[in-house]
């Protein structure tokens, strides 16, 4: 999940990103068979990313960073499978298509290579990896920064510190921003090209030859490797601090945040300059560095001179964030301002911030002089209005620009870094809002300026876009031309056009296995809903469906989904694990995916509406194509799990049905801590956003202590007595939306009643049980045997 790091597609289960839209291009540079097969679980786990493209200033090469498949020796589990930055490798890529070849080859150590980053002069690639060196471990023991020199043609490492790294997908720990510097053209310096959804880089360039990076203090490591350890690691020291009986293993939570104000202050980041040649280090600031909510943003002054920080210390106070609290982790986050001198003759200084400005949310635009800085804030934890700040650099003072406007539109950053203000060259603004007096209406931009009047203004020109294919995604775009990346009939390819022609060249083209696949056929049919809405949903059959043969169904659920019948979501060929649809319809089922459309706001909560949209769907599939209504099966996973628990103790209408980490119990979903949150002591309580999420993504009308009925009520486990629909369940141990706790609940409460149910606990994994590929096959063998007892068994 960036700037809405909690919104639904990105924290509960599926999340539409770049990761999803990339993440399984074929990379084996073995040509498929010639013989078409339905697709398998190992074709999806074979599959890859292409996950950036860095070009060199001088226009001669590409940095292309490619995963590699999970072959023999390399090490899985430390995130989610598809996005695995450790399996990466850096490529060089000739732009004129001429030469290509892997510069890192990190298969033998199972090493991953990622973020490349060219140094100004086109001489050094800067990178991240897990290389082993001496008795390190293989796959390695942190991230460390290495360096690529086009002069020697080799590779070090040139800090042994490990790294600051933020991790991908959900809700991530450690989440960077670093902008300006040699680069300053671009608003973030991103290890892939989704600057929004991605992963962006702990570094970056000053000049030829200097780096600025963000690192972990002695002691600390580097999220990539933890963020899924360390709760399986910390178990195994409780164990031994039980046996040794000396030490107590209380962990605390206080709701007096205050108290634990130390507690927090463990949690830094160094912030170091670093010479490329010598990788000798110096040290100019310790800030701190929460890891849990908020961006740590650094932003480089255009004369190279000074950076502005803008630090996460910990989270607002949930009583002061109010019953309504906002879908952006930004607005948890208490930050500290800080001004660091690049050139070490003067200490950081902490800025103090005026009432009206008391909790910063990002960092926008310097001046084009360095002498001061836009930024935007919030006065209270609990309000939505936004306002712009200047903040000048020789004195430190914060001062409102606009106090007269104010900006509702900030929710959609600021990770996408559509700036809300910004300098123009003569000191004045451009900024984006709304006078206060006007209470509707839109933000607009307007025009401030010292010397008159605010007036409005046309919005900032973007930069002209290529006219790419239809599916193509742009990669990198600079005065010498475009790279864009295009899925065709022969793979997914590379390409390049110069600037100023019309000619275009392949770079870099990987044969794909998932060429040779015989792929269901996909449609769209027409119904409406309980309500009387007209809906759309999507189909996918089996391959070598005829016209009038009949296939046993499957339903697949998920809250919002929107079926519009052109490059759906749900249609996309290359989504990863079992959620790649094309899956089912390979082994003879017909997959059916209804629209469910969510209302703002639910009075009621969402048990009641999770029908209409799915029921009427499935009635208008058995009328057109006479499908035998006993042979319906239904899923979901994460909301799509809650929906299937919902639609089992509402209807009887499906032969089967599985629910992976879904949510059963509003109560617990609402306060169970995140258990991931072991081992980071003393902050584990603010691990969690099941209360943010419970309210804004499943527009529940209440927090659980101001309403417990409508939470009862709306709690598929209130209702298993009603069950009659054979059910499995899968869930994560570490599930950090829903806890396992919830499956094991209904499993117990089915089983008492002698109601077939079976429950699938993987210990160690995570929301959407992807973090080993052997759960992922697992996981979709149990779906298929489970469905294929119950929907052909009257074949």
């Amino acid at each position: 999940m960036i700037g809405h790091i909690h919104c639904w597609d990105q924290s509960w289960g599926m999340r539409r990103s770049f990761y999803v839209s990339l993440a399984f291009m074929a990379i084996t540079l073995v040509s498929g068979t010639a013989n078409a097969a339905p697709l398998t679980i190992d074709d999806v786990l074979r599959t890859v990313a292409m996950e950036q493209v860095a070009a060199s200033p001088d226009g001669e090469d590409l940095a292309v960073v490619v995963q590699r498949p999970a072959g023999e020796g390399e090490v899985a589990g430390r995130t989610f499978y598809e996005v695995d930055p450790s399996r990466a490798d850096v490529w060089l890529v000739r732009r004129d298509g001429s030469d290509r070849r892997n510069l890192t080859d990190g298969h033998a150590a199972a090493a991953g290579n990622w973020c490349a980053q060219w140094s100004p002069d086109s001489k050094r690639i800067a990178f991240l990896s897990t290389r082993p060196e001496g008795a390190e471990p293989h796959g390695g023991d942190a991230v460390r920064l290495y360096m690529w020199t086009r002069a020697t043609d080799g590779i070090r490492r040139i800090s042994q510190q490990p790294m600051m790294t933020m991790t991908r997908y959900g809700s991530p720990l450690n989440a960077l921003d670093l902008r300006g510097g040699a680069d300053a053209k671009r608003q973030s310096l991103g290890c892939t090209p989704s600057e929004g959804a991605g992963e962006r880089a702990p570094f970056l360039w000053l000049d030829e030859h200097r780096l600025l990076v963000l690192q972990m203090p002695a002691g600390q490591n580097s999220s990539l490797l933890t963020q899924n350890t360390r709760a399986l690691e910390f178990a195994g020291e409780v164990a031994q601090t039980l046996r040794d009986g000396t030490t107590s293993t209380v962990d605390v939570a206080d709701s007096g945040r205050e108290n634990l104000s130390g507690t927090r202050e463990q949690y830094q980041v160094e912030i170091s300059l670093i010479d490329a040649a010598s990788g000798e280090r110096q040290l100019l600031a310790s800030v701190p560095a929460f890891p849990f909510r908020g961006m740590l943003s650094l932003v480089v002054s255009p004369d190279r001179k000074t950076a502005a920080v803008l630090a996460p210390a910990g989270v607002i106070p949930p009583q002061e964030v109010g019953p309504k609290p906002l879908n952006n982790d930004e607005t948890a986050s208490d930050k500290r301002l800080i001004l660091i001198d690049l050139t070490a003759k003067s200490p950081p200084r902490r800025v103090t911030v005026p009432e009206e400005a008391r909790y910063p949310l990002d960092l926008l635009d310097w001046s084009p002089d360095s002498t001061a800085l836009l930024l935007r804030a919030r006065a209270s934890g609990s309000t939505r209005d936004v306002r712009v700040f200047r903040l000048d650099a020789s004195s430190g003072k914060v001062s409102s620009v606009a106090p007269n406007f104010v900006d509702r539109t900030w929710d959609a950053g600021p990770v996408d870094h559509e700036l809300s203000a910004r300098w123009l060259k003569n000191s004045s603004l451009l900024i984006r809002g709304r006078q206060i007096s006007a209470s509707e209406g839109t933000e607009t931009w307007w025009y401030l300026s010292e010397r008159s009047k605010p007036r409005p203004a046309s919005p900032p020109t973007k930069s002209k876009r290529l006219d790419l294919p239809s599916g193509a995604q742009l990669l990198a775009q600079d005065r010498y031309g475009s790279i864009w990346r295009e899925l065709t009939d022969r793979g997914v390819v590379l390409q390049g056009r110069p600037a100023g022609t019309d000619r275009t060249l392949e770079l870099f083209r990987v044969n794909h296995h998932l060429a040779s696949i015989d792929w269901g056929a996909i449609s769209t049919i027409d119904y409406v809903s309980e309500g009387g809405a007209p809906l759309k949903a999507l189909v996918i059959h089996p391959p070598g469906h005829r016209r009038g043969q009949s296939h046993p169904v499957l339903v697949w659920v998920y809250p919002g989904t929107m079926i519009r019948g052109k490059q759906d979501y749900w249609d996309d060929r290359l989504l990863p694990g079992i959620y790649n649809l094309q899956l089912y319809a390979a082994k003879g089922y017909t997959v059916l995916v209804p629209s469910m459309p969510r209302a703002q706001e639910l009075s009621g909560g969402p048990y009641l509406h999770m029908k209409e949209g799915v029921l009427p769907a499935v009635d208008k599939l058995i009328e057109l194509e006479g499908s035998d209504p006993r042979r319906v099966g239904l899923f979901g996973q994460s909301f799509g799990g809650y929906a299937t628990y919902s639609l089992v103790t509402q209807t009887g209408r499906f032969a089967a049905a599985a629910a992976i980490d879904g949510i059963a119990d509003m109560h617990t979903t609402y306060g169970a801590f995140d258990r991931s949150g072991d081992g980071w002591p003393g902050i584990a309580q603010d691990k969690g956003v099941n209360p943010t999420i419970v309210t804004t993504a499943m527009r529940m009308p209440a927090q659980a202590y101001r309403d417990p009925g409508i939470y009862a009520a709306n709690s598929p486990i209130m209702y298993t007595s009603t069950i009659h629909t054979p059910l499995l369940m899968a869930h994560g141990t570490f599930d950090i939306r829903g806890s396992v706790a919830e499956a094991e609940e209904m499993f117990t409460l089915l089983d008492q009643q002698g109601k077939p149910a079976r429950l699938l606990r993987y210990h160690g994994e995570n929301h959407s049980i992807a973090l080993s590929p052997a759960n992922v096959r697992n996981l979709y063998d149990e779906l298929i045997a489970w469905f294929d007892l119950y929907l052909k068994k009257q074949q």
